[in-house]
């Protein structure tokens, strides 16, 4: 719905208030029906109906002549006096203040309080005693129809101009306003809402950027024309509040009035004009710019093939949805359609929308499809088009590259893991598979057989022919291809099943050229256009080739002679030969490699490498007892691990095909480790584990009352694990501890890989001079006392977080040496935003984070075996946390190390996070849980990517499931699927769901498996399905026990406003049982100094708070409101309440586990009930133990 006048902080809206806004009707007064032309001095009937904005213009520009003369220039200005006390209480009784049902007063913004001119009152004139009889209407309105009332509207001026935070720019209409007349001042006041200088004074952004910032695109939306309560309208300015989040100011282009819209409004706007021009193109040619956002320059990677993924704003289209279609070249528009306005033709792109799935009445494209392209009457979409023809705005919203199918090959996997992301009814798959079947046959025919390329004339092309130059560079298929029985072809093709699965997981695009040639006449005709010859026929058996499901003929190494590893003689020669025949199949460039004779020393080392492996894989060919196989398979995994390391450094070097001949090597090496688990697990017991593992020492790491990061974490954990069915059957089960010989193993050895000893020695130290009985003592204050006051522990806090380590280090170990496929680390503290020292990254605190156990892992299985580590070439780190993993990335990659490849999908952006570290100097700002215009922990670290071993992808202020699923396949995929890993390790956060108190994500549980399934099919394809998953974030858990009560049996509950995120002092209230309240703060907190004098408070212990509870009741100082919703919608004072009910964690909550939770985080936490942390972790380990079906 429409957001009034004055109801938002920033509005500066002139319009409608109250039941005409909700109604959806328009306040159109009498005054304002009359304007016409001249008489209204904001209107300018010069400008033509759609002007071209640039980007260095005010948009408004385009509609209101703002150089002309202000309508009170020959007023003199006046010096504007404050009101007095009386001319207030007068000025409030005209606008009823006080009166119910309203009961308004004073805001206070100064937008909000000019508003006012248009709150519906009764006759101000009218007795009290009478005004039961009176109508209501706009203030101004009756200003204007009461003799003397200006006075009124002048008051009302003169209150705003001595309001703090009025702009100088309103201040100075208001000096020149005529006091006299009362629509001057409306006026005026019309012209404040819209004016730049206004605007840019109060915060806002007037100027439209040129590509989308963040999850909503910020500035980016400026220009777009909107339709809005039945009326046409453009977006003028772009605000962030801290409260309300972004915000767009718009302008009804006929009345010159403004109003705000959020960010979904806004998108319902732009789809309602969006279909308005659509329909006008159903009743005439005439192209008329849907929206001023398109960019002439915009231009998307691999367009000279044709084939793009674009958003449709067609009707039943979702939003946000990128589906497969192909460019059309200038030539087919010509004669078709034609062009409307000449800036408007260069900024938008036709396109044929490939196989899609909503519903639509296009004219233009049905005209282009012959008969043979209708579908069989028994598909779900017979009564869709199979091409859809819409001319797309060609910007980096509408319209990206298409990234599938990058190896020549259609991975249904991939198509599978992508739909998920797309929110579609499970019917639309068969949809989608078809759509991209499309795009990859055109585009693989446009690769082959069509050379377009862009030229210097194409640019002036495409002025001549007044399109977008991206319809210049696509290519221009031929007519035969265009209209070959598209449907009838994919209905040849396999189906899928309920939109899970395809009968291949990989598939051949369709080989449109081979196809014309089966189509051609027949050679006994005896003619051949092409040639131009008479030929003699031929007859004979058909092609071996179907035209429909062609063989990729690079990989086709039939022709090749069979590799060799031994010479002839050789007792191991026959069945290792044999084998190794087997395992190098399809791949073309190793065999080549491997058959060349006259090769480089290294490749002949590598080759005798290969050999020795075989022979141990024939070794273990032989019966032996289970336990010495397994034996042996460790010992030939670890020299599997140096072969493929050897294999990666000597064909790094080899030819000029560097990463074909390296994803070749890749596909051998892991067919071999296969092979090696296979050998030993038997025909019959080939199914692979997936793991939990967790630890009871991590138990012992207790934070403060009201932290996010509870203690309650690990047993919620456990829990969702075991409703994943982990510990159901040998396949999927439990490990509850650590071996101690790993706990020695990580303190001597992997914790001084990943940080320093200095900071090692300051944690350990910490935790070691506490009382048992302490908690919320803070461990990442620095010498000067800095480090921030979110990360807390206890005295069990430093063996917690070295069991962690040890667990994912064990874990590690097992998925390596085959004992497992998968494994998931429910293990606290968390780790990703510990570095090597504190403050990595200029981070204001460690973030709850104590050692960063991914890191620790990461560093561990490359390290050489030499110094204790499993000596991998390369390993991954994925982080979906919330938070940019700021730890992770400044251990691994604050230089590129060719060993990783850190990957971050976080809430942030350039736009969110605007405030950098050196203005921040006191560390105010970026602390965890801030507002988005504070800007998001860790800060801008995440904003961008270093070097090319790290993939920041910063997502804005929400984390939404399309833009996480958009980047996990556009960018991650390919990421990923050059880097080749050994091992992918998951910093699995959980806090960007959208019942997360933490409130930056938007996901569902469900997501977060599909995350996790695109994640193993990556480690499936490349890694043979070796994951390791470690528990981050992640804070959506309800109450666990029952909030502490004293004597008299009242609660008691303590809020830390430093974890909730407040940047503020926690203040307690003690409530005795006569009711009267003491605040205290000394009592309840200690607080140390930081070096710019900042305080710090450190919550008490429980012992301390067993001491001083006596007789009295602690309260946390929260909000009325969220003790008001608490208690049913009433504030009942001195009154404690209980959450409404307890989460139930079974056996793993531990018996001595408190878990006491502020009322306000209470409040964030009910929502969790329905679906919070335990579903999420549910979801991501039935994920993980999916993948190793």
């Amino acid at each position: 719905m429409s957001t009034a006048a004055g109801s938002r902080k920033r509005s500066t809206s002139f319009v409608s208030q109250d039941n005409d806004v909700k109604s959806g009707k328009q306040l159109k007064t009498d005054e304002l029906e009359k304007e016409k032309g001249p008489s209204n001095p904001f209107a300018d009937t010069s400008l033509p109906t759609d002007p071209f904005v640039s980007l260095d213009d005010e948009v408004v520009r385009a509609f209101v002549d703002l150089e002309k003369d202000h309508p009170n220039r020959n007023v003199n200005i006046r010096t504007v006096l404050p009101l007095s006390d009386f001319e207030i209480k007068e000025l409030e009784r005209v606008l009823q203040f006080h009166v119910p049902p309203e009961q308004d007063e004073w805001r206070p913004d100064w937008s909000g309080n000019i508003a006012y001119l248009d709150k519906e009152v009764t006759n101000p004139k009218v007795p009290v005693k009478e005004k039961k009889s009176s109508f209501k209407q706009p203030f101004i309105t009756w200003a204007q129809n009461i003799p003397g009332a200006a006075t009124w509207v002048y008051n009302l001026l003169r209150y705003v101009y001595h309001k703090d935070g009025t702009p100088s720019s309103a201040r100075a209409m208001i000096r020149s306003v005529d006091a006299s007349n009362v629509q001057a001042m409306e006026e005026a006041v019309r012209r404040m809402s819209y004016d730049p200088d206004v605007l840019r004074e109060d915060g806002w952004v007037t100027k439209r950027v040129l590509t989308p910032v963040g999850a909503t695109g910020g500035a980016y939306h400026i220009a777009a024309k909107i339709r809005w309560m039945e009326s046409d309208a453009v977006i003028i300015a772009y605000v962030h509040d801290a409260e309300i989040g972004d915000l767009w100011k718009a302008l009804w282009i006929d009345e010159k009035t403004c109003f705000d819209l959020e960010y979904e409004e806004v998108l319902k706007a732009k789809r309602k004009w969006e279909r308005k021009y659509i329909s006008s193109l159903q009743t005439d040619n005439n192209r008329k710019s849907a929206r001023y956002g398109g960019n002439a320059d915009y231009i998307v990677p691999g367009i000279h093939y044709g084939i793009v993924l674009a958003a449709s704003f067609g009707k039943g289209a979702r939003p946000g949805v990128y589906w497969p279609a192909r460019v059309m070249h200038v030539s087919e528009a010509v004669g078709t359609t034609q062009v409307g306005k000449r800036n408007s033709a260069k900024q938008k792109v036709d396109l044929i929308f490939l196989a899609p799935y909503w519903q639509a009445d296009h004219s233009a494209a049905r005209s282009r499809k012959p008969d043979g392209m209708s579908e069989a009457p028994v598909s779900a979409f017979a009564s869709v088009p199979l091409f859809l023809l819409e001319s797309v705005e060609a910007t980096d919203e509408m319209i990206k590259e298409y990234t599938f199918g990058a190896n020549g090959k259609l991975d249904m996997n991939e198509l599978r893991m992508s739909f998920q992301f797309t929110g579609l009814p499970k019917q639309v798959f068969q949809r989608y598979v078809d759509g991209h079947r499309l795009a990859m046959a055109l585009k693989l025919y446009a690769k082959n057989h069509l050379h377009a390329k862009m030229t210097p004339t194409d640019r002036a092309s495409a002025g001549l022919f007044e399109t977008h130059v991206m319809s210049i560079q696509a290519p221009h298929f031929p007519r035969v291809i265009l209209e070959l029985p598209f449907a009838y072809i994919l209905d040849q093709l396999n189906r899928v099943n309920d939109g899970k699965r395809l009968m291949s997981e990989e598939e051949q695009p369709l080989q449109l050229h081979e196809i014309v040639k089966v189509m051609e006449p027949p050679g006994c005709w005896g003619f051949h256009s092409a040639e131009g010859t008479t030929q003699a026929v031929t007859y004979g058996a058909p092609p071996a080739l179907s035209p429909f499901q062609s063989v990729d003929l690079k990989s086709d190494t039939s022709c090749l002679p069979p590799a060799t590893l031994f010479a002839e003689g050789d007792k191991n020669s026959g069945p290792t030969n044999d084998l190794f025949q087997t395992m190098v199949t399809g791949l073309s460039i190793l065999k080549s490699i491997f058959n060349d004779k006259q090769v480089a020393p290294s490749v002949t080392l590598l080759r005798t490498s290969v050999g020795e492996l075989f022979a141990l894989l024939s070794e273990m060919l032989k019966c032996n007892s289970p336990a010495e196989n397994r034996k042996k398979q460790k010992s030939t995994i670890k020299y599997w691990i140096m072969v493929k390391r050897i294999g990666i450094e000597t064909l790094t070097m080899y030819g000029g095909e560097r990463h074909e001949v390296l994803a070749e090597w890749n596909l051998f090496i892991e067919r071999v480790y296969k092979q090696i688990l296979h050998t030993v697990a038997g025909e019959s017991h080939c199914k692979r584990v997936s793991l939990v593992m967790s630890d009871y020492r991590c138990n012992g790491h207790r934070t403060s009352d009201g932290c996010f990061e509870r203690a309650v974490r690990l047993p919620a954990a456990l829990k969702g694990a075991k409703l994943a069915g982990a510990g159901t059957n040998p396949y999927h089960s439990i490990v509850p501890s650590v071996n101690d010989v790993y706990i020695d193993f990580v303190l001597k050895k992997v914790l001084p890989m990943a940080h320093a000893k200095s900071y090692l020695e300051r944690m350990r130290m910490r935790c070691a001079l506490a009382r048992d009985s302490d908690r919320g003592l803070i461990l990442t204050d620095d010498s000067s006392g800095d480090g921030g006051a979110d990360t807390r522990g206890s005295k069990g806090t430093w063996d917690a977080a070295v069991a962690a380590v040890a667990t994912v280090v064990s874990a590690v170990d097992k998925i390596i040496y085959a004992e497992a496929s998968t494994a998931f680390c429910a293990t606290r503290p968390p780790g990703h935003h510990a570095g090597k020292m504190l403050h990595p990254m200029k981070a204001v605190s460690n973030g709850f984070c104590i050692l960063n156990a991914a890191a620790c892992a990461a560093l561990y299985a490359v390290a050489p075996v030499s110094e204790g580590g499993l000596g991998l070439s390369k390993v991954c780190v994925i982080d979906f946390d919330v938070h940019h993993g700021n730890g992770t990335q400044d251990i691994l990659c604050s230089t590129y190390d060719p060993r990783f490849l850190y990957v971050s999908m976080h809430a942030g952006g350039a736009h969110v996070n605007g405030v950098t570290m050196e203005d921040d100097p006191d560390h105010q700002l970026h602390v965890l849980a801030g507002s988005a215009k504070q800007g998001i922990y860790p800060g801008r670290c995440g904003d961008t990517s270093p070097h090319e071993g790290v993939l920041n992808i910063p997502l804005g202020e929400k984390v939404l499931s399309h833009d996480i699923g958009l980047a996990l396949i556009s960018k991650v995929v390919p990421k990923v699927s050059t880097f080749l890993p050994d091992m992918v390790i998951i910093s699995a956060g959980f806090d960007a769901h959208k019942c997360d108190p933490m409130g930056l994500g938007g996901l569902s549980a469900a997501d977060f498996g599909h995350i996790t399934d695109v994640i193993c099919s990556l480690a499936a394809k490349f890694c043979s399905g070796r994951v390791v998953s470690i528990l981050e974030g992640g804070y959506g858990v309800p109450c666990c026990r029952e909030q502490r009560r004293n004597a008299n049996g009242d609660s008691i509950s303590i809020s830390s406003s430093v974890c909730l995120g407040v940047g503020v002092t926690p203040t307690c209230t003690i409530s005795s049982q006569n009711g009267v309240a003491d605040v205290f703060q000394d009592d309840a907190t200690t607080t140390s100094k930081d070096t710019a004098g900042v305080s710090e408070t450190k919550l008490i212990t429980d012992s301390d708070h067993r001491e001083k509870d006596d007789g009295v009741t602690l309260n946390s100082s929260v909000p009325n409101q969220i003790l008001s919703a608490a208690n049913g919608g009433s504030t009942v004072p001195n009154s404690f309440l209980q959450p409404s009910r307890l989460l139930d964690l079974g056996d793993d909550l531990p018996s001595d586990m408190d878990d006491q939770v502020p009322l306000a985080l209470q409040a964030r936490l009910e929502k969790c009930y329905a679906e919070g942390f335990i579903d999420c972790v549910c979801e991501h380990v039935r994920a993980l133990a999916r993948s190793t079906k």
